[in-house]
């Protein structure tokens, strides 16, 4: 019986721990600032809105082939873009996901992938996208664990990919954490 509550007692923790997690991650998932009807060009500087599509920690950036050596931004502005980005993002699903309905005459994706990391408890969340000089900033947070933190013992490419307001603007990737 005490085995038993230890293992309940491990699986509470780390159901907590992942919980923090995604709220930590949640909490400015959708962006923020005002609403642009025409995303580019900025006349000045400003929050641009986003939505997320979707997040989480596996990735086909896992495969050998497709790992990063560095976060990497993603800018899919047409479909083509789209379907080179999602068959590597997509590669370790069986069966693979469908491609995102996107209408690219109106909106556009960005998606930040970071590398393979050793374990969970790693996150990417955008946080902002602010448009200034010409350029946009994809202000991330990248989450680690703590020395102390229960995570899982397996490998986890952490992602986080957003639609918005199409824009010719080029993007820049910024992250803290």
């Amino acid at each position: 019986m005490p085995m038993q509550r230890y293992v309940s007692s491990i699986a509470l923790l780390m159901l907590v721990a992942t919980a923090s997690i995604l709220v930590a991650c949640n909490s400015s998932s959708s962006g923020s600032g005002t609403e642009q009807s025409d995303a580019s060009p900025y006349s000045s500087a400003c929050s641009i809105s986003f939505d997320t599509y979707g997040k989480g920690v596996e990735s086909g950036f896992l495969i050998d082939e497709y790992a990063l050596d560095e976060p990497g931004l993603f800018v899919i502005r047409t479909r083509e873009e789209l379907e080179r980005f999602w068959t590597k993002h997509a590669a370790i699903f069986f069966p693979q996901p469908p491609l995102p309905e996107i209408d690219f005459s109106q909106d556009m994706l960005i998606a930040v992938v970071d590398t393979v990391e050793p374990s969970g408890g790693y996150a990417l969340c955008i946080e902002a996208l602010t448009a200034a000089g010409g350029e946009v900033s994809v202000e991330v947070r990248k989450i680690r664990p703590g020395p102390d933190d229960i995570v899982t013992d397996s490998l986890t490419v952490p992602y986080h990919i957003i639609t918005l307001a199409k824009s010719d603007m080029p993007f820049v990737l910024k992250i803290r954490g």
